[in-house]
């Protein structure tokens, strides 16, 4: 797991919510807190991790190699965006490399380099709330002169 996305003084807030509704029987993977004019407001959703994510290499028309993705849409209604991450070294640190709509199940990534290893992971998103990470897959690119 990448905790780096997950920062900041709102979490704090958070796990005591979460915390304290767990006592009550209620679970919650992502919620949101605000508070106006002294009224505490707790939004709960769950929401599940993308399943079934593989990764593939495919030659494109003009010769290049990609790598396609596909993975399971979580059942979630709350999801409002997955985020898709790359990580080239090793899976020590990954970097957004885009977001996708629910319902998008498939994308390709173009901006790689020949005969290198990428691990990827995606995780659902409900505004600035994330969701648990798919597995992650790993795959070494086509090397160059490959796609013919």
């Amino acid at each position: 797991m990448r905790g780096s996305r997950r920062k900041g003084r709102a979490a704090a807030v958070a796990v005591a919510a979460v915390a304290a509704l767990a006592g009550g029987g209620v679970a919650v993977a992502a919620f949101g807190v605000s508070a106006d004019a002294g009224t505490l407001t707790i939004e709960t959703a769950t929401l599940d991790a993308p399943t079934n994510l593989a990764a593939s290499n495919d030659c494109k028309k003009n010769k290049r190699n990609r790598v396609v993705l596909t993975w399971t849409d979580s059942t979630s209604p709350a999801v409002t965006k997955y985020e898709i991450d790359r990580s080239d070294d090793g899976g020590v640190t990954y970097t957004e490399l885009k977001r996708v709509n629910p319902g998008v199940e498939t994308t390709n990534d173009a901006t790689i380099a020949d005969d290198t290893t990428y691990s990827y992971a995606i995780f659902a998103l409900r505004n600035k709330w994330t969701g648990p990470d798919s597995n992650v897959v790993t795959i070494t690119t086509l090397a160059l002169g490959t796609c013919t």
